[in-house]
């Protein structure tokens, strides 16, 4: 790992570390991926699978809700922090139905082919997408699935940030596009890109609320900014919102996000 790598691992390690506290109550939880997912599972009585990058375990707990008992879940994140706020987040009730690991996506602390289903959501970018395909390729039984829920950059640069917030698309140049995502899986024998299933979400909230976000960096993105520059911008934010919208109690845009179905070859 270069210098600049290994500094910037050091400081994602270090913004998950501070964010873990509030990171679920700041960020928006998707159902309908994990609907869209248990639908595609629905024959299946016993799922053995593995949420690599699971945070705080906000769609585990969906996970659960949409399957049921039949589900043992892995949750491997690479932070400590978010999986101490994860295992109080599932408590007791999912008690026997998980474990959970320190591990990164291009070491996975699983054994080879014992995974029925393998998840991610919104960790993709943080990932070197080819080796971690390969090292889902290992841990998947034959025929099984990788889900991978993500919103592509050109999701980003229309999300009500990427149009307002000065420089956010460009210094997320992290996430991932359509024909990258083709031709990493596509590198890599014995994964087959099945599908991308997009998803569109018409979302409502207040200035005051879009600001407690940025505060609490609920994307890491906002992590990139330095302290001056941040607080800068974030005034530069508030004025353009004020321009655009005549209610700043009603700030209407849409997300779009996509899953992406990949599956094991028999």
């Amino acid at each position: 790992m270069t210098t600049q790598a290994a500094t910037a691992t050091h400081d994602l390690m270090r913004h998950f570390s501070d964010v873990a506290p509030s990171y679920r109550k700041a960020r928006t939880t998707d159902v309908e991926p994990i609907r869209y997912i248990a639908d595609l599972l629905k024959r299946c009585q016993q799922v053995v699978a593995a949420d690599i990058g699971c945070g705080t375990g906000r769609y585990d707990r969906l996970l659960f809700d949409h399957m049921g008992g039949g589900l043992f879940l892995h949750c491997v994140d690479a932070s400590e922090h978010m999986l101490e706020e994860l295992q109080s987040y599932l408590g007791e009730q999912y008690d026997g139905l998980y474990d959970f690991a320190v591990g990164q996506a291009d070491d996975l602390p699983l054994a080879d082919e014992i995974i029925d289903v393998v998840l991610t959501f919104n960790a993709v970018h943080h990932f070197p997408l080819q080796i971690f395909l390969k090292e889902t390729l290992r841990i998947m039984k034959s025929g099984s699935h990788l889900f991978i829920y993500t919103r592509f950059r050109s999701h980003n640069k229309r999300s009500i940030w990427g149009r307002h917030f000065p420089r956010f698309a460009e210094k997320e140049d992290r996430l991932y596009e359509s024909d990258v995502m083709h031709d990493a899986v596509a590198s890599v024998p014995g994964l087959t890109l099945e599908r991308i299933k997009p998803f569109r979400y018409a979302r409502q909230s207040s200035l005051d609320r879009l600001v407690e976000q940025a505060r609490v960096h609920h994307y890491s993105t906002f992590s990139l900014y330095g302290a001056e520059e941040f607080e800068e911008i974030l005034e530069e934010f508030k004025e353009n919102v004020r321009r655009r919208y005549v209610s700043l109690e009603t700030i209407d845009w849409y997300d779009e996000n996509v899953l992406v179905v990949i599956r094991k070859e028999y």
